[in-house]
């Protein structure tokens, strides 16, 4: 009997193992670091808190990712925003509204909830 509860037990205990390590081995990414991401890109509507009638465009991520700033800590990410300064990345992004895309850029520090529709933000370098 003693040896069928301690077979149970590591079975118990190597398929929480397994679980868990599939988690814990997922990439975490990281504020301030340039990185390559593929999804759709989508524009969004929402209100401020004051009101405010804002408009934003996201990247909708084929599947979610983990990511870790300063401000909030780890969170999990199905949408990122998009942030550009050159009039030749605006024209691509709105171009690509409603299409699949490949973006690379630095992703910036924790947006505020209230101007932004993501959590996370990506200044945008490159955009296919």
């Amino acid at each position: 009997m003693k040896k069928i509860i301690s077979v149970c037990m590591i079975v118990v205990v190597l398929c929480t193992s397994a679980m868990f390590s599939t988690e814990a081995g997922a990439k975490i990414y990281k504020e301030n670091k340039k990185y390559t991401f593929k999804g759709k890109i989508e524009k969004k509507v929402f209100y401020h808190n004051n009101g405010k009638k804002l408009t934003s465009y996201i990247l909708k991520l084929k599947k979610p990712i983990k990511a870790k700033s300063s401000f909030s800590g780890k969170v999990k990410l199905k949408t990122i925003d998009l942030q550009w300064y050159s009039k030749k990345i605006k024209k691509k992004i709105k171009r690509k509204v409603g299409k699949k895309a490949k973006v690379t850029g630095k992703f910036a520090i924790y947006a505020s909830p209230a101007w932004s529709y993501s959590p996370m933000t990506i200044d945008v370098s490159k955009i296919k």
